[in-house]
């Protein structure tokens, strides 16, 4: 592309489609969630809250592992700022990069949260 000339004030971990705005627009995210915990339909709970946030509700499905104590929001590549305002808006402090493995249960959602025992309190 060609270049402006003009330079974003604060740095941006990834190339932003829209320059200086930091929000996420919600309705641009979809995001699955998996129940990390063996509560039932605990999953669906957090998919709800998202939901209620403004996201795109994704798969809601059990993860592999069901003894998880901390939930995570798990992103694709790209995906990080739209994985913070996940997180912000359930309260969840771990963020990480998404592995082949959760993507592929995840389907089209860029952002994955895999809800662990801290949210059944």
């Amino acid at each position: 592309g060609a270049a402006t000339g003009n330079v974003e004030q604060g740095g941006s971990d990834d190339a932003g489609d829209s320059p200086g705005s930091g929000r996420v627009n919600p309705s641009t995210v979809t995001v699955s969630v998996l129940n990390g915990t063996t509560v039932p339909g605990l999953a669906a709970q957090i998919a709800d809250k998202v939901e209620s946030g403004g996201f795109q509700r994704g798969n809601v499905a059990n993860a592999t592992e069901q003894q998880r104590a901390e939930s995570v929001v798990l992103y694709a590549p790209g995906s990080s700022r739209e994985a913070r305002a996940v997180a912000r808006r359930l309260k969840i402090s771990q963020i990480e990069q998404a592995d082949a493995g959760i993507r592929g249960l995840a389907g089209d959602a860029t952002v994955v949260v895999v809800v662990g025992a801290d949210q059944t309190q």
